[in-house]
């Protein structure tokens, strides 16, 4: 039988790593730090946007628990601050991931005691519910969604209408300019780091992506693919993946690729990649291997023991 106590530490472990990869995938500060320039207004709201998306998330995942969330927070800030003593980048997707992991926590919590939930049930649930429906674009929507949601992407993606963005004299610019491109690599310590390619032009950096992968289960993972404005759309994304196979193995040698939870505006350019790098790229419920899964209290840049 399983210690009382040992069962809740391991519970509140599995809270802060529920938290840990929506921090880690929500991925705002690095992403805004590389931007070229000061952050603009529209920026810092787009950001503040995608905290609250997020921190609904976890909110729905931990049920409006203040005390879960409070725990995770604390459990997150511990692990981050860990991680940077032994020299992890504090804006990386391991010790960055906690440190926005605390911070959607904290959103979490701010929410539920605005809506006076964490001491009334029945505010709770009506929550739970507002907060279900806000996320279903990225959390599972039910059938008429769907149906909803595939009507309006089939029409946003038929092809002779994206293709008269090509018609701009801006978009054969940008596309042009990506013959300059230099891609660098972030080489990953463990097959529990994330490996990083990031794509400059001169000195500026226009887009990066995250990835892991498992030599010994052939399986890669795609964190996080950005393309910066104004490269949006001019084929960068497509360069990062193929990029990030290149570095964590092809499919052609055995491996399988797949990504985090995905956007639905989305679906089209990994229908479009699984094409034509021959492997999945779905967000599967179990996308890590168990070799990529990071204990909490293993410093990063150690070893693990894969046997």
């Amino acid at each position: 039988m399983v210690p009382v106590m040992d069962a809740l530490s391991q519970t509140r472990e599995d809270d802060a790593r529920e938290v840990w990869a929506y921090g880690m995938n929500v991925h705002i500060d690095r992403d805004h730090d590389d931007l070229p320039g000061p952050r603009s207004p529209e920026q810092r709201a787009a950001r503040q946007r995608r905290v609250n998306l997020y921190a609904k998330l976890v909110l729905v995942k931990l049920d409006a628990d203040v005390a879960r969330l409070t725990e995770a927070a604390r459990l997150c800030r511990e692990a981050a601050a860990q991680a940077v003593e032994q020299g992890d980048d504090p804006h990386g997707d391991y010790a960055g991931g906690y440190r926005c992991g605390a911070e959607l926590a904290d959103t979490a919590i701010a929410m539920i005691r605005q809506a006076h939930a964490d001491v009334r049930p029945a505010a709770r649930q009506r929550l739970l519910r507002r907060m279900q429906r806000d996320t279903a674009g990225v959390s599972e929507p039910g059938m008429a969604t769907r149906a909803r949601r595939w009507l309006r992407l089939s029409l946003h993606n038929i092809r002779w209408l994206r293709k008269r963005r090509r018609l701009r004299s801006s978009w054969r610019s940008r596309r042009g300019e990506l013959a300059g491109v230099q891609i660098r690599y972030r080489e990953p310590a463990t097959v529990a780091d994330y490996g990083q390619v990031e794509a400059y032009l001169g000195d500026t950096m226009i887009g990066r992506a995250g990835y892991q992968a498992c030599a010994q289960c052939r399986r890669g993972l795609l964190c996080k693919v950005n393309a910066y404005a104004p490269y949006e759309g001019v084929g960068l994304g497509t360069l990062l993946v193929t990029a990030c196979l290149t570095a964590g193995g092809l499919p052609a040698d055995g491996y399988t690729w797949h990504t985090t939870a995905q956007y639905h505006e989305a679906r089209g350019f990994w229908r479009a990649m699984s094409r034509t790098h021959r492997t999945p790229f779905t967000a599967p419920l179990q996308p890590q291997c168990p070799h990529m899964q990071r204990p909490m209290s293993t410093p990063p840049g150690l070893d693990l023991d894969l046997v």
